[in-house]
């Protein structure tokens, strides 16, 4: 998900709620623009295809992984 679509959901959420933004969309606006200039990157600690979703979560638990551990479609 690219950082424009997160703002987008996020924005749609608040939307709902009843809230026009406020401290919310602000935080993810700035998370946004250090990751847009590359000061903030996500630690990804290992990528796996969603057909293994049961491995990833037993190395997970393991902790033998450091950062996120992604699941791809």
């Amino acid at each position: 998900m690219s950082v424009m679509m997160l703002r987008q959901k996020v924005k749609g959420r608040e939307r709902r709620r009843g809230r026009g933004g406020g401290a919310r969309h602000v935080q993810l606006t700035e998370l946004a623009r250090l990751v847009d200039e590359g000061h903030l990157r996500p630690q990804v600690g290992a990528v796996y295809p969603l057909t293994e979703a049961a491995r990833a979560c037993g190395a997970k638990a393991a902790g033998g992984s450091t950062g996120r551990d992604v699941l791809q479609p």
